[in-house]
């Protein structure tokens, strides 16, 4: 948005469109190394094409800390 006005700008105009999933029987560990593949910190949950969540490297980091 650098040299934007962004009091104007909408979701639309910074969101990012061609977005990873994963499904959620994915394991934590394959989430974590797409994460890194990517450079992303989270990731839509998708199950048979509804969004069901989104999992994060917070949330990854937390539950093995």
């Amino acid at each position: 948005a650098e040299n934007r006005d962004t009091t104007v700008l909408g979701v639309a105009d910074l969101m990012t469109e061609s977005v990873e999933t994963v499904p959620p029987t994915l394991r934590a560990e394959e989430a974590a190394a797409m994460m890194t593949t990517f450079g992303i910190g989270h990731l839509p949950v998708v199950d048979g094409g509804d969004y069901v969540g989104i999992i994060s490297s917070t949330d990854i980091t937390a539950e093995f800390a």
